[in-house]
């Protein structure tokens, strides 16, 4: 969850992570979300618990130079929270998405890790925003 706040703080993008534990049925979402975009989850589920991190004010924009490297750092960054979502999917029987919205270039990802398909409903939520969210799963890692 750390990871996740430290990515939104990073690389100025709206992040949501929601885990469903498969044993208890619990599930818990973790929002770094100023703007609002991953508010329709909450609604979408009955029983949650939500966690909201604030998030400071970005800075302005750099030399090319320097926001290729912050972008070559994101995707790793991205890469990284896929894969410990991934590995906290397996390790504490749990479902596990995760959602991320750049908010510069308004493009989205969203990796699933969920085994019983508890999750599937943020397709085609997500189906009619423009540019196509970006979907992959545990076997694309």
């Amino acid at each position: 969850m750390k990871k996740a706040f430290e990515y939104s703080k990073m690389c100025d993008a709206d992040v949501c992570v929601g885990i469903r534990l498969r044993e208890t049925g619990q599930v818990h979402i973790l929002t770094a979300d100023d703007s609002g975009f991953w508010a329709f989850i909450a609604s979408q589920l009955v029983c949650y618990k939500l966690l909201t991190m604030a998030r400071s004010s970005a800075g302005q924009s750099k030399a090319y130079s320097v926001a290729k490297s912050l972008r070559q750092k994101r995707d790793r960054r991205k890469i990284s929270l896929e894969k410990k979502s991934h590995e906290y999917s397996n390790k504490c029987g749990a479902d596990v998405c995760l959602g991320i919205r750049i908010r510069e270039s308004g493009k989205v990802f969203i990796f699933f890790a969920d085994t019983s398909g508890f999750w599937s409903f943020l397709g085609p939520h997500l189906g009619a925003y423009y540019p196509t969210p970006v979907q992959r799963t545990e076997k694309n890692l």
